[in-house]
């Protein structure tokens, strides 16, 4: 898996968990629509760290769990995130 389909498949996850959909994250960040789903899609062929740590703050992770391969599912993170976007 190359590091694009990797912060594709993570920005998935996170997302999903975090319940957010790219209108949240496009108002929250100012990052395009266009860059947000292609980062989803995992079809970029660069990006910028700003844009990386814009998503990193926007969704409360960091920008290792983005680029790091299923990062974000080690040591329970996927379940005490769920949990706490839930209360």
């Amino acid at each position: 898996m190359n590091l694009s389909e990797i912060i594709g498949e993570n920005l998935r996850v996170i997302m999903a968990i975090r319940y957010r959909s790219i209108t949240d994250i496009y108002n929250e960040t100012g990052i395009s629509r266009t860059t947000i789903t292609s980062m989803r899609k995992g079809d970029f062929k660069m990006i910028q760290l700003n844009t990386l740590d814009k998503l990193a703050q926007c969704l409360e992770v960091s920008v290792a769990d983005l680029v790091t391969e299923k990062a974000f599912y080690k040591g329970g993170e996927r379940n005490r995130a769920k949990s706490d976007n839930r209360k």
